[in-house]
């Protein structure tokens, strides 16, 4: 039994979160506080894995179809994804998603909710795998089919 749960362990360490949710109070209104989420080229700011993105063509800013690329590194490994504006609606609410492309396959959706609270904005913040190769369904997080 102690080598299932250690195999099982080492198998949860090595598996990809799915989706995950986050939300904090900033002191802020909500319009400066969409002045800085919205725009892909800060979020290396605050991201442990982005590096930073910039728009491509010819995108200034987030509206549903701009895209942008986001630079990231984890460790040694670093990587380029397009990512496309999916909805914008300012000061409430910005979605975008990594797009398909070779030579990774996944597609991810991140949601940024904007609401007043006091005298600040509540930020939530969520992403959710849409899409992932076929080899990262094994282990112990494959969604279940309901």
């Amino acid at each position: 039994m102690a080598q299932a749960l250690r195999t099982g362990e080492r198998a949860e360490r090595r598996s990809v979160r799915r989706e995950c949710e986050a939300s904090v109070v900033v002191t802020a209104p909500s319009e400066a506080v969409w002045e800085v989420v919205s725009d892909p080229s800060r979020v290396g700011e605050w991201s442990c894995e982005c590096r930073g993105c910039a728009w491509v063509e010819k995108a200034h800013s987030s509206v549903p179809g701009a895209h942008f690329s986001g630079h990231n590194r984890c460790g040694r490994i670093r990587w380029t994804r397009l990512n496309e504006v999916v909805r914008a609606d300012e000061p409430k609410e910005l979605i975008w998603r990594t797009m398909r492309r070779w030579p990774l396959p996944d597609s991810v959706e991140w949601r940024f909710g904007f609401s007043d609270e006091g005298t600040g904005t509540r930020v939530d913040e969520s992403f959710l795998c849409r899409a992932y190769p076929r080899s990262s369904m094994a282990g112990p997080t494959r969604p279940s089919a309901s």
